[in-house]
């Protein structure tokens, strides 16, 4: 239907972006009939999209979590070749040497502080509106940003920065931000970000299995936080899971960013950095995430 009413003559001047979301609300992760109807959406889309009489004016754009697209990578014959020509990953994360105020994140971020400035009538530094936003100048004896401090405790994701200050419409906040204020609002978000982890762990481990795992990644951070950020030994943790699982889950911890690697120099790989070490995953140490473990200890030192 909506096919054929783009097509009419009347729309010929318009563009259109249809975009679907929340696809994962009631989706159940080991229900074959759900994974291939799921896959007859995105054909369905993928064949709309390349109708020669509306491909120009209008697009459907499916958005599907990065967990429910790799369990659908081999379901049926197609599906990995539906992934590798049609989709478009949202990786927002540029490295480390790019200058703060050139990052992706860092012109999104301006582009909603500009507008919020505008709409209640305030002054604001239009060459870099972040400088209004938050002090930057609160950091006299580190070289790094604060903005770049702040990505550390986020997965490089806009909704991240986005529910970071959410709490900024509810209470009194002076701007530019200070540190104390960045430190309070990120032990607020680090609630936040393991609600969301709960509810995204849901469709991959049902029922008792699922008090289970939130059980290990309890654990997993006491025995973090002991190490003071050295991370842990790879048998440490695997000391703490299923024998016969063990590896399965610290991949799933991996994939969801519930754990990263450190490997021989000290660097460190997440997933949502898209990044491996190049030694052996198995030589590596495993460290939780900064605001994973400052969700298990609010009184965890805050590095700004």
């Amino acid at each position: 239907v909506i096919e054929r009413v783009l097509a009419m003559q009347v729309f010929a001047d318009y563009e259109f972006k249809i975009l679907i979301d929340n696809l994962d609300i009631g989706f159940d992760l080991f229900c074959h009939n759900h994974c291939i109807a799921l896959l007859a959406l995105i054909r369905a889309a993928r064949d709309f999209n390349n109708r020669p009489a509306i491909r120009n004016h209008a697009q459907v754009i499916l958005f599907i979590r990065d967990d429910v697209r790799r369990h659908l990578l081999g379901i049926e014959s197609d599906s990995s070749k539906i992934f590798g020509s049609y989709e478009l990953p949202l990786d927002w994360y540029e490295g480390r040497t790019i200058p703060s105020r050139n990052l992706r994140l860092r012109r999104f971020v301006n582009k909603r502080i500009a507008e919020n400035f505008l709409r209640n009538g305030l002054d604001y530094y239009r060459e870099d509106p972040w400088y209004s936003y938050v002090d930057e100048y609160d950091n006299p004896n580190n070289s790094k940003s604060i903005f770049r401090s702040i990505l550390d405790y986020t997965f490089f994701r806009p909704r991240d920065i986005i529910n970071l200050f959410r709490p900024l419409d509810a209470d009194d906040y002076e701007l530019p931000l200070s540190k104390a204020s960045i430190k309070k609002l990120l032990k607020i978000y680090s609630q936040r970000v393991f609600e969301e982890l709960r509810d995204e762990l849901k469709i991959k481990y049902p029922g008792d299995e699922y008090t289970r795992i939130f059980n290990i990644i309890s654990k997993i951070a006491e025995l973090d936080l002991k190490n003071n950020d050295n991370g842990m030994a790879r048998e440490e943790v695997k000391a703490l899971l299923p024998e016969d699982k063990a590896d399965d889950i610290l991949r799933d911890f991996y994939e969801y960013d519930i754990i990263g690697y450190i490997d021989n120099i000290g660097d460190r790989h997440y997933h949502c950095r898209n990044s491996l070490p190049t030694i052996s995953v198995e030589k590596c140490r495993l460290v939780m995430p900064r605001i994973l473990k400052l969700y298990f200890d609010r009184s965890l030192k805050i590095r700004l």
